[in-house]
């Protein structure tokens, strides 16, 4: 072999290791994620979440892939995710809320002497249609002609000021049913049914008023179209009025639920939520109530807006800030929620427990870890929060209760207590 060629060799070889070896660098770094989640217990599962044609429940901290149908338990805030049957795959989320009832009838969420009742918010609306809106939506041929009748007669019966209670819940509960079907959900929200449904937000009788935002709520979720026509009957502004004046636990949840239903996945509503100062309405809903089952929902609440996984496709947070609206974390209402979380599930200095519902407990805290993750700093924790998270972290080891005990660790390496 000549020297040349003998040089070309070397250089030759040389380069192949150099490349192996960047190769092996990048491999390394890709993978510097740990692919599993494990438990203090032993047992791990995937951090990505492996979706099927059926159901499955979202394990805490899984990463959910985008173009998934998820649901959601209001009742106990637990995920479950399939695969999209429909084409083409979008980012849009399916929500849904168990109808269990919560604690007693005459349970209420905020604290007031005054036995006498708080009058609500008039319901007004922008009215019809803007002359430029445009209607996207294909109808479902599928669908019988009789089930639109059926649609028609049970609005047909809203109209009459002097039906009884029995006869109203039965057509409510009917139109809940059929309100599931994107068709009826749209038709719901571009119609008079939609105004004669709100207008019962302010009846007497609070059966009435729950099923009522049911029956708005199973509209919107997962139903784009009815979100965007929502829009056109101010129906954020008016949630929020109502659930600012409402004393009924039960009531003021099911309000909170139909919020919810329009804003989850959807930009011009998260906006829209924005501009009425959504988040500090509802703080001082959150604050004034005895009530452990609304307070969870509300910390839901503010979860779902900040997870990633439940946003519309921008990704996009919009957070009231001053006297407008910017998408910006720039903003002290988050930072009141951060120090409110805390405030309910501990004593400020001594750090110990309330006495709250286990479930509230978890809802609450994973509403501070999401607004923690999410903006960081902003976020800061107060005189006593280390202590509940260490006594929390052998509650949650003695009690086998390993779930919790993940989220307990990810809360203390977020606020920096894992050392």
């Amino acid at each position: 072999m000549k020297p040349y060629e003998r040089l070309y060799h070397i250089s030759s070889l040389l380069l192949l290791a150099l490349l192996l070896a960047l190769l092996s660098h990048t491999t390394r770094a890709d993978v510097t994620t740990d692919p599993e989640i494990c438990n203090n217990h032993g047992e791990c599962y995937p951090r990505i979440f492996e979706a099927t044609e059926e159901y499955k429940e979202v394990r805490p901290d899984q990463e959910i892939p985008p173009g998934l149908l998820v649901r959601i338990n209001m009742e106990t805030g637990k995920k479950y995710a399939k695969l999209n049957d429909n084409s083409p795959v979008t980012d849009v989320q399916t929500i849904d809320i168990s109808n269990a009832e919560l604690d007693s009838e005459n349970s209420s969420p905020y604290n007031n002497s005054s036995s006498q009742p708080v009058a609500g918010p008039k319901v007004t609306f922008h009215g019809h249609l803007p002359q430029n809106h445009t209607d996207n939506h294909s109808p479902n041929k599928k669908i019988p002609l009789s089930e639109h009748e059926r649609f028609d007669d049970y609005v047909n019966i809203l109209k009459n000021d002097n039906i009884d209670v029995k006869e109203l819940l039965g057509a409510l509960e009917e139109l809940e049913d059929l309100v599931h079907e994107l068709e009826f959900g749209i038709k719901l929200a571009k119609g008079e049914g939609l105004e004669l449904i709100v207008k019962l937000f302010e009846h007497d009788e609070n059966r009435v008023k729950k099923m009522a935002a049911v029956v708005v709520g199973s509209a919107m979720q997962n139903n784009p179209k009815a979100q965007s026509l929502s829009q056109t009957h101010n129906l954020i502004a008016i949630l929020l009025k109502f659930l600012s004046t409402e004393r009924n636990a039960q009531v003021a949840s099911r309000f909170l639920y139909a919020l919810s239903s329009i804003v989850r996945g959807s930009s011009s509503a998260s906006e829209s939520l924005a501009r009425h100062y959504g988040l500090s309405v509802l703080i001082d809903t959150y604050v004034s109530s005895t009530s452990d089952d609304y307070r969870a929902k509300c910390a839901l609440f503010v979860t779902d807006l900040l997870d990633p996984n439940m946003m519309a496709s921008d990704k996009k947070v919009y957070l009231e800030q001053g006297d407008g609206m910017k998408v910006l974390p720039e903003t002290g209402i988050l930072s009141e929620w951060c120090d409110v979380f805390q405030a309910t599930l501990f004593e400020e200095g001594t750090g110990n427990a309330r006495d709250i519902k286990f479930d509230t407990r978890e809802k609450v805290l994973g509403g501070l870890v999401m607004i923690k993750k999410r903006f960081p700093e902003i976020c800061e924790a107060t005189d006593g929060l280390r202590i509940w998270l260490r006594e929390q972290k052998t509650v949650a080891s003695e009690q086998e209760l390993d779930d919790y005990y993940i989220f307990i660790e990810k809360a203390r390496k977020l606020f920096d207590f894992d050392q």
